[in-house]
């Protein structure tokens, strides 16, 4: 599906095409009800814009980790509203250290990469 997102960003051009594959795989006619999630188009793009932002995301949300054997993961980050301002969320895994026997969680980069997003907004 990464063709299709890369196709247009616009959320009312690209969900109809996935609820589209989605029925095809699935064997069914009827329409698959979704929701789409909107964000702050404003935010987004102050956000997405500072490549020094996705720099350090990139690089904090782990896909991969050799710690265990080898993990691997989709990467998923994503800065939510709350009540009492915003929560970041960040799946990442373990970076091995020690020559393999220990790990960290980087959590310094998680604070820098918090502080970042911070000051864009």
């Amino acid at each position: 599906m990464n063709n299709l997102a890369y196709t247009s960003q616009k959320s009312d051009v690209v969900a109809p095409k996935i609820e589209e594959i989605v029925r095809k795989d699935l064997g069914v006619e009827a329409p698959v009800p979704y929701k789409v999630d909107e964000g702050d188009a404003e935010v987004a793009g102050k956000l997405n814009g500072s490549k020094d932002l996705l720099k350090k995301a990139d690089k904090f949300a782990r896909t991969k980790s050799d710690v265990g054997g080898g993990i691997k993961r989709d990467r998923y980050f994503k800065v939510a509203p709350a009540e009492s301002g915003s929560v970041l969320v960040v799946g990442t895994l373990p970076r091995a250290t020690s020559m393999g026997m220990g790990a960290t969680t980087d959590a310094k980069d998680f604070v820098d990469l918090a502080k970042t997003i911070e000051d864009l907004l």
